[in-house]
């Protein structure tokens, strides 16, 4: 391979995925807009994604042709122009003065509910799983979404958990796309996703779902089964394990190669930062529906997670 034609490969995998990534970004700021007002996490969310694209460009200048950087280039600075304008339209909070309490008022109630009711949806339509830690988890442990809706779906902050939300009951709701962060020791079985899965901070975990694009972040020790039809992309991550996914509806891709993007590795030579699982692996589907222990949870995280360092 000559090196005019090996640097042509670099330039083309890199507008790859970072034209899908824009792509995504630039959807999803759309929709963070027309929120009434967009909460401060999400801005920060997907400031803190526009800034990892603007870094990855950064990392690769040199290899690429001056017209592909001038446009690169340029759809960075609209993306940071339109969180500016996002950043802009927020609400200013107001100072305020508590009153204090009437010191003849009623004590508050010491009586505590039986039952806490599931949580409703927040008004944005994202649906949120966070912070446990030793629980078998599923859609109960999500805010109820509306029958027939499409939202955006956040899981973030668990320990050795499994997340099951691979049988659908929730009245038809599509993710259009999956952000995942700060897992560490975890199985997670996902539902389809319309859009894409962006994983951030993994650590010694089992993934399986399909999507339409799937990017990971700064992880490790991670196995990901996978029904995709793009190419999956990681950066900044070690010791990742990629399979497809089981597919009845997609014989012809499962018989295609998955060919997974390193962009911490633009090089013609293979990355040492991903592989393939190997010939026959599955992944774990059987689990119950209903609720598991902590001691069923960490036995079956022991057979089913990688083995780590």
């Amino acid at each position: 391979m000559s090196e005019d034609t090996a640097k042509w490969q670099i330039a083309h995998s890199f507008a790859e995925g970072f034209n899908a990534t824009f792509s995504d970004l630039e959807s999803r700021i759309s929709v963070a807009a027309a929120m009434e007002p967009s909460s401060s996490e999400i801005i920060q969310g997907l400031a803190a994604e526009v800034a990892a694209l603007s870094r990855r460009l950064s990392d690769v200048l040199g290899t690429l042709p001056s017209y592909d950087q001038r446009q690169h280039e340029q759809r960075v600075k609209t993306l940071e122009q339109s969180l500016e304008k996002l950043r802009a339209a927020q609400p200013k909070s107001k100072f305020t003065f508590k009153r204090k309490a009437n010191g003849s008022g009623k004590p508050p109630s010491s009586h505590k509910p039986s039952e806490l009711p599931r949580p409703e949806a927040p008004s944005s339509s994202n649906l949120i799983l966070s912070s446990h830690h030793d629980a078998y988890l599923g859609w109960h442990n999500i805010p109820t979404p509306m029958a027939g809706s499409s939202s955006d779906a956040t899981i973030r902050d668990l320990t050795n958990c499994i997340v099951n939300l691979a049988s659908q009951t929730t009245d038809g709701v599509q993710i259009t796309a999956l952000h995942i962060h700060n897992l560490k020791n975890c199985l997670l079985l996902l539902p389809d996703i319309t859009g894409s899965v962006m994983l951030h901070d993994l650590n010694r975990c089992s993934i399986v779902v399909g999507c339409h694009q799937f990017r990971m972040h700064t992880s490790k020790d991670v196995d990901v089964f996978v029904s995709i039809s793009s190419s999956p992309i990681v950066e900044g991550c070690s010791r990742i394990r990629f399979c497809r996914r089981p597919d009845p509806n997609s014989r012809q891709l499962q018989s295609e190669p998955l060919m997974v993007q390193d962009f911490s590795h633009i090089r013609p030579t293979p990355s040492p930062n991903w592989s393939l699982l190997p010939a026959g692996s599955t992944p774990p589907t059987s689990l119950p529906d209903s609720d598991m222990g902590p001691d069923e949870v960490a036995t079956l995280l022991d057979v089913t997670l990688p083995p780590g360092i």
